[in-house]
Protein backbone atom coordinates (compact mmCIF):
# COMPACT_ATOMS: atom_id res chain seq x y z
CA UNK A 1 0.00 0.00 0.00
CA UNK A 2 2.85 2.38 0.89
CA UNK A 3 4.55 1.57 -2.41
CA UNK A 4 1.39 2.44 -4.32
CA UNK A 5 1.14 5.82 -2.51
CA UNK A 6 4.80 6.61 -3.24
CA UNK A 7 4.29 5.69 -6.89
CA UNK A 8 1.22 7.93 -7.06
CA UNK A 9 3.15 10.86 -5.62
CA UNK A 10 6.07 10.35 -7.99
CA UNK A 11 3.77 10.00 -11.02
CA UNK A 12 1.83 13.17 -10.13
CA UNK A 13 5.06 15.09 -9.54
CA UNK A 14 6.47 14.04 -12.90
CA UNK A 15 4.51 16.48 -15.13
CA UNK A 16 5.15 19.30 -12.65
CA UNK A 17 8.90 18.68 -12.73
CA UNK A 18 8.83 18.51 -16.53
CA UNK A 19 6.94 21.80 -16.67
CA UNK A 20 9.49 23.48 -14.40
CA UNK A 21 12.35 22.17 -16.54
CA UNK A 22 10.69 23.48 -19.72
CA UNK A 23 10.20 26.88 -18.12
CA UNK A 24 13.89 26.98 -17.12
CA UNK A 25 14.84 26.18 -20.71
CA UNK A 26 12.61 29.01 -21.99
CA UNK A 27 14.12 31.34 -19.37
CA UNK A 28 17.62 30.50 -20.66
CA UNK A 29 16.42 31.20 -24.22
CA UNK A 30 15.00 34.54 -23.06
CA UNK A 31 18.38 35.50 -21.55
CA UNK A 32 20.03 34.60 -24.84
CA UNK A 33 17.38 36.55 -26.75
CA UNK A 34 18.08 39.63 -24.64
CA UNK A 35 21.74 39.42 -25.61
CA UNK A 36 21.23 38.79 -29.33
CA UNK A 37 17.98 40.71 -29.94
CA UNK A 38 16.33 37.62 -31.50
CA UNK A 39 13.31 35.50 -30.49
CA UNK A 40 14.22 31.82 -30.78
CA UNK A 41 12.14 28.66 -30.52
CA UNK A 42 9.11 30.47 -29.21
CA UNK A 43 6.65 27.90 -30.55
CA UNK A 44 4.97 30.62 -32.65
CA UNK A 45 4.38 29.32 -36.18
CA UNK A 46 2.57 32.34 -37.64
CA UNK A 47 1.32 35.76 -36.59
CA UNK A 48 -1.85 36.27 -38.62
CA UNK A 49 -2.88 39.78 -37.61
CA UNK A 50 -2.18 42.49 -35.04
CA UNK A 51 -4.63 45.25 -34.10
CA UNK A 52 -3.43 48.41 -32.35
CA UNK A 53 -6.24 50.57 -30.92
CA UNK A 54 -4.70 53.88 -29.84
CA UNK A 55 -6.45 56.01 -27.20
CA UNK A 56 -6.18 59.76 -26.62
CA UNK A 57 -4.35 59.25 -23.30
CA UNK A 58 -1.58 57.22 -24.98
CA UNK A 59 -2.78 53.78 -23.96
CA UNK A 60 -2.78 51.19 -26.75
CA UNK A 61 -5.01 48.10 -26.78
CA UNK A 62 -3.12 45.32 -28.57
CA UNK A 63 -4.72 42.17 -29.98
CA UNK A 64 -2.74 39.45 -31.80
CA UNK A 65 -3.87 36.24 -33.49
CA UNK A 66 -1.17 33.57 -33.44
CA UNK A 67 -0.75 30.07 -34.81
CA UNK A 68 1.41 27.79 -32.65
CA UNK A 69 3.17 24.49 -33.32
CA UNK A 70 3.80 23.39 -29.74
CA UNK A 71 1.84 22.91 -26.51
CA UNK A 72 4.11 25.48 -24.85
CA UNK A 73 4.81 28.75 -26.63
CA UNK A 74 6.29 32.12 -25.75
CA UNK A 75 6.22 35.62 -27.18
CA UNK A 76 7.69 39.00 -26.31
CA UNK A 77 5.50 41.91 -25.19
CA UNK A 78 6.32 45.38 -23.84
CA UNK A 79 7.65 45.32 -20.28
CA UNK A 80 4.68 47.13 -18.72
CA UNK A 81 1.31 45.71 -19.75
CA UNK A 82 -2.15 45.56 -18.17
CA UNK A 83 -5.16 43.24 -18.49
CA UNK A 84 -3.25 40.45 -20.25
CA UNK A 85 -5.62 37.80 -21.61
CA UNK A 86 -4.61 34.73 -23.63
CA UNK A 87 -7.35 32.49 -25.07
CA UNK A 88 -7.64 29.58 -27.48
CA UNK A 89 -10.01 29.42 -30.47
CA UNK A 90 -12.94 28.47 -28.19
CA UNK A 91 -12.35 31.37 -25.80
CA UNK A 92 -10.79 29.29 -23.01
CA UNK A 93 -8.30 31.23 -20.86
CA UNK A 94 -4.76 29.87 -20.93
CA UNK A 95 -2.32 29.86 -18.03
CA UNK A 96 0.89 31.82 -18.53
CA UNK A 97 4.09 32.91 -16.84
CA UNK A 98 6.18 36.01 -17.48
CA UNK A 99 9.84 36.99 -17.16
CA UNK A 100 10.82 40.67 -17.42
CA UNK A 101 13.88 41.99 -19.24
CA UNK A 102 15.26 45.48 -19.87
CA UNK A 103 12.45 46.87 -22.01
CA UNK A 104 10.30 43.82 -22.68
CA UNK A 105 9.01 40.65 -21.08
CA UNK A 106 8.68 37.06 -22.23
CA UNK A 107 5.19 35.60 -21.90
CA UNK A 108 5.09 31.79 -21.83
CA UNK A 109 1.67 30.15 -22.12
CA UNK A 110 0.42 26.57 -22.00
CA UNK A 111 -2.15 25.09 -24.36
CA UNK A 112 -5.02 22.98 -23.04
CA UNK A 113 -4.95 20.61 -26.02
CA UNK A 114 -2.14 19.44 -28.35
CA UNK A 115 -4.57 19.86 -31.26
CA UNK A 116 -5.10 23.56 -30.54
CA UNK A 117 -3.31 25.87 -32.98
CA UNK A 118 -5.08 29.27 -32.96
CA UNK A 119 -4.35 31.63 -30.05
CA UNK A 120 -5.47 35.20 -29.30
CA UNK A 121 -3.46 37.49 -27.06
CA UNK A 122 -4.79 40.82 -25.72
CA UNK A 123 -3.27 43.46 -23.46
CA UNK A 124 -3.08 47.22 -22.81
CA UNK A 125 0.12 49.25 -22.52
CA UNK A 126 1.60 52.76 -22.36
CA UNK A 127 5.04 51.58 -23.53
CA UNK A 128 4.26 52.00 -27.25
CA UNK A 129 3.61 55.75 -27.21
CA UNK A 130 5.49 58.89 -26.22
CA UNK A 131 4.60 62.58 -26.44
CA UNK A 132 6.60 65.70 -27.36
CA UNK A 133 4.56 68.91 -27.08
CA UNK A 134 1.38 68.19 -29.08
CA UNK A 135 2.85 65.37 -31.16
CA UNK A 136 2.51 61.72 -30.18
CA UNK A 137 4.80 58.97 -31.49
CA UNK A 138 3.67 55.36 -31.80
CA UNK A 139 6.56 52.87 -31.96
CA UNK A 140 5.98 49.15 -32.48
CA UNK A 141 8.09 46.15 -33.49
CA UNK A 142 7.20 42.51 -33.93
CA UNK A 143 8.13 39.27 -35.64
CA UNK A 144 5.99 38.71 -38.74
CA UNK A 145 5.39 36.39 -41.66
CA UNK A 146 6.12 38.37 -44.85
CA UNK A 147 3.11 38.63 -47.20
CA UNK A 148 0.88 37.09 -44.51
CA UNK A 149 0.85 39.15 -41.30
CA UNK A 150 -1.48 42.17 -41.29
CA UNK A 151 -1.28 45.09 -38.86
CA UNK A 152 -4.28 47.39 -38.38
CA UNK A 153 -3.87 50.71 -36.54
CA UNK A 154 -6.86 52.74 -35.31
CA UNK A 155 -6.01 56.24 -34.06
CA UNK A 156 -8.24 58.36 -31.78
CA UNK A 157 -11.14 60.08 -33.59
CA UNK A 158 -10.09 63.36 -35.19
CA UNK A 159 -6.39 62.50 -35.17
CA UNK A 160 -3.99 63.82 -37.80
CA UNK A 161 -1.40 61.23 -38.85
CA UNK A 162 1.73 63.20 -39.71
CA UNK A 163 4.34 60.65 -40.81
CA UNK A 164 5.18 56.96 -41.00
CA UNK A 165 8.70 55.51 -40.88
CA UNK A 166 10.09 53.72 -42.85
CA UNK A 167 8.40 55.51 -45.73
CA UNK A 168 8.44 52.48 -48.05
CA UNK A 169 6.11 50.34 -45.90
CA UNK A 170 3.37 48.72 -47.97
CA UNK A 171 0.16 50.24 -46.60
CA UNK A 172 -3.44 51.20 -47.29
CA UNK A 173 -4.55 53.92 -47.66
CA UNK A 174 -1.56 55.85 -48.97
CA UNK A 175 -2.64 59.18 -47.46
CA UNK A 176 -2.13 58.07 -43.81
CA UNK A 177 -5.68 58.10 -42.49
CA UNK A 178 -7.29 55.99 -39.78
CA UNK A 179 -7.65 53.03 -39.83
CA UNK A 180 -4.25 52.33 -41.35
CA UNK A 181 -3.37 48.86 -42.70
CA UNK A 182 0.28 47.76 -42.85
CA UNK A 183 1.58 44.71 -44.75
CA UNK A 184 5.03 43.63 -43.45
CA UNK A 185 7.52 42.40 -46.06
CA UNK A 186 10.27 41.36 -43.61
CA UNK A 187 10.42 38.94 -40.65
CA UNK A 188 11.63 41.50 -38.11
CA UNK A 189 9.18 44.34 -38.69
CA UNK A 190 9.04 47.70 -36.95
CA UNK A 191 7.68 51.19 -37.56
CA UNK A 192 7.29 54.63 -36.00
CA UNK A 193 4.30 56.87 -36.60
CA UNK A 194 3.80 60.51 -35.57
CA UNK A 195 0.27 61.80 -35.01
CA UNK A 196 -1.67 64.57 -33.31
CA UNK A 197 -4.98 64.07 -31.55
CA UNK A 198 -7.97 66.34 -32.07
CA UNK A 199 -8.43 69.40 -29.77
CA UNK A 200 -10.05 68.66 -26.44
CA UNK A 201 -12.95 70.78 -25.13
CA UNK A 202 -12.04 72.66 -21.91
CA UNK A 203 -14.27 72.84 -18.84
CA UNK A 204 -14.67 71.08 -15.54
CA UNK A 205 -17.50 68.88 -16.81
CA UNK A 206 -15.93 68.40 -20.25
CA UNK A 207 -18.23 70.99 -21.88
CA UNK A 208 -17.60 74.62 -22.75
CA UNK A 209 -20.52 77.02 -23.47
CA UNK A 210 -18.71 78.58 -26.44
CA UNK A 211 -18.04 75.14 -27.86
CA UNK A 212 -21.71 74.19 -27.50
CA UNK A 213 -22.76 77.43 -29.24
CA UNK A 214 -20.30 76.80 -32.06
CA UNK A 215 -21.62 73.28 -32.57
CA UNK A 216 -25.20 74.57 -32.62
CA UNK A 217 -24.33 77.21 -35.25
CA UNK A 218 -22.53 74.62 -37.34
CA UNK A 219 -25.55 72.31 -37.12
CA UNK A 220 -27.91 75.08 -38.32
CA UNK A 221 -25.55 75.92 -41.19
CA UNK A 222 -25.35 72.27 -42.19
CA UNK A 223 -29.15 71.97 -42.19
CA UNK A 224 -29.58 74.99 -44.49
CA UNK A 225 -26.75 73.78 -46.69
CA UNK A 226 -28.39 70.36 -47.00
CA UNK A 227 -31.72 71.93 -47.97
CA UNK A 228 -29.97 74.08 -50.59
CA UNK A 229 -28.21 71.05 -52.07
CA UNK A 230 -31.45 69.07 -52.21
CA UNK A 231 -33.30 71.88 -53.99
CA UNK A 232 -30.60 73.23 -56.29
CA UNK A 233 -28.24 70.33 -56.81
CA UNK A 234 -30.42 67.51 -58.13
CA UNK A 235 -29.01 67.68 -61.63
CA UNK A 236 -25.42 67.74 -60.38
CA UNK A 237 -26.13 64.79 -58.10
CA UNK A 238 -27.61 62.72 -60.91
CA UNK A 239 -24.66 63.60 -63.16
CA UNK A 240 -22.26 62.65 -60.40
CA UNK A 241 -23.97 59.27 -59.94
CA UNK A 242 -23.70 58.58 -63.67
CA UNK A 243 -19.99 59.44 -63.63
CA UNK A 244 -19.48 57.27 -60.57
CA UNK A 245 -21.14 54.30 -62.26
CA UNK A 246 -18.94 54.78 -65.33
CA UNK A 247 -15.93 55.02 -63.06
CA UNK A 248 -16.88 51.74 -61.39
CA UNK A 249 -17.13 50.01 -64.76
CA UNK A 250 -13.72 51.35 -65.77
CA UNK A 251 -12.20 50.21 -62.48
CA UNK A 252 -13.53 46.71 -63.00
CA UNK A 253 -11.94 46.54 -66.45
CA UNK A 254 -8.63 47.87 -65.08
CA UNK A 255 -5.82 45.57 -64.03
CA UNK A 256 -4.78 44.96 -60.44
CA UNK A 257 -2.01 47.09 -58.94
CA UNK A 258 1.41 45.37 -59.16
CA UNK A 259 2.02 46.18 -55.47
CA UNK A 260 -1.03 44.04 -54.59
CA UNK A 261 -0.13 41.14 -56.92
CA UNK A 262 3.41 41.04 -55.53
CA UNK A 263 2.20 40.17 -52.02
CA UNK A 264 -0.24 37.45 -53.12
CA UNK A 265 0.47 33.76 -52.99
CA UNK A 266 -0.25 31.55 -56.01
CA UNK A 267 -3.78 30.51 -54.98
CA UNK A 268 -4.61 34.05 -53.83
CA UNK A 269 -3.57 35.38 -57.23
CA UNK A 270 -5.81 32.82 -58.98
CA UNK A 271 -8.81 34.05 -56.99
CA UNK A 272 -8.03 37.72 -57.68
CA UNK A 273 -7.66 37.03 -61.42
CA UNK A 274 -11.06 35.32 -61.51
CA UNK A 275 -12.64 38.25 -59.64
CA UNK A 276 -11.11 40.94 -61.88
CA UNK A 277 -12.55 39.25 -64.98
CA UNK A 278 -16.11 39.45 -63.61
CA UNK A 279 -18.33 42.50 -63.99
CA UNK A 280 -19.86 42.21 -60.53
CA UNK A 281 -20.00 39.91 -57.51
CA UNK A 282 -19.47 36.21 -58.05
CA UNK A 283 -20.15 33.33 -55.73
CA UNK A 284 -17.53 31.47 -53.77
CA UNK A 285 -18.87 28.26 -55.33
CA UNK A 286 -18.08 29.64 -58.80
CA UNK A 287 -14.51 30.47 -57.71
CA UNK A 288 -14.16 26.93 -56.34
CA UNK A 289 -15.30 25.38 -59.64
CA UNK A 290 -13.14 27.75 -61.72
CA UNK A 291 -9.89 27.48 -59.77
CA UNK A 292 -10.14 23.92 -58.45
CA UNK A 293 -8.84 25.05 -55.04
CA UNK A 294 -10.10 22.69 -52.26
CA UNK A 295 -13.06 24.07 -50.32
CA UNK A 296 -11.32 24.18 -46.93
CA UNK A 297 -8.24 25.88 -48.42
CA UNK A 298 -10.45 28.33 -50.34
CA UNK A 299 -12.41 29.23 -47.19
CA UNK A 300 -9.20 30.06 -45.27
CA UNK A 301 -7.88 31.96 -48.29
CA UNK A 302 -11.05 34.09 -48.46
CA UNK A 303 -10.77 34.99 -44.77
CA UNK A 304 -7.15 36.01 -45.31
CA UNK A 305 -7.95 38.19 -48.34
CA UNK A 306 -10.82 39.83 -46.45
CA UNK A 307 -8.54 40.64 -43.50
CA UNK A 308 -6.05 42.15 -45.94
CA UNK A 309 -8.84 44.40 -47.23
CA UNK A 310 -8.46 42.96 -50.75
CA UNK A 311 -11.97 41.48 -51.11
CA UNK A 312 -15.44 42.14 -49.76
CA UNK A 313 -17.75 39.28 -48.81
CA UNK A 314 -21.55 39.31 -48.55
CA UNK A 315 -23.63 36.39 -47.34
CA UNK A 316 -27.11 35.81 -48.82
CA UNK A 317 -28.64 32.73 -47.18
CA UNK A 318 -26.19 29.92 -47.89
CA UNK A 319 -24.49 31.76 -50.74
CA UNK A 320 -21.26 33.74 -50.28
CA UNK A 321 -20.89 36.63 -52.76
CA UNK A 322 -17.37 37.94 -53.36
CA UNK A 323 -15.99 41.05 -55.07
CA UNK A 324 -12.71 43.00 -55.13
CA UNK A 325 -12.19 46.23 -53.18
CA UNK A 326 -11.88 49.35 -55.34
CA UNK A 327 -8.43 50.32 -54.10
CA UNK A 328 -6.72 47.22 -55.55
CA UNK A 329 -7.37 48.39 -59.15
CA UNK A 330 -5.09 50.66 -61.17
CA UNK A 331 -6.56 54.13 -61.62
Amino acid sequence: MMKEKNCTKKCSAGPRVLRILLFIIILIQFTSAQATGLMKESGIYKINYITLLVHENGFVDVEEELEVNNTIASIFTPRNILDLLITDSEGNKLQYESVSGNNKQLITFYLLSPDERLIRLRYRTLDLTSKNASTWTLKFSTSSVPRHTIIKIEFPPGSNVISLRPRNILRYPQNLTSPLWLYPQVKDFGFECDYETGPSIPGGDGTHPYAVASIAVMAVVMIFLSIYILRKGKEEKILGEVKEEKGKEEEKVSKIKPSVLNVLEENERKVVEVLQDSDDEITQAYIYKTTGIPKATLSDLMKRLEKRNVIERRRDGRINWIKLKKWVFNK
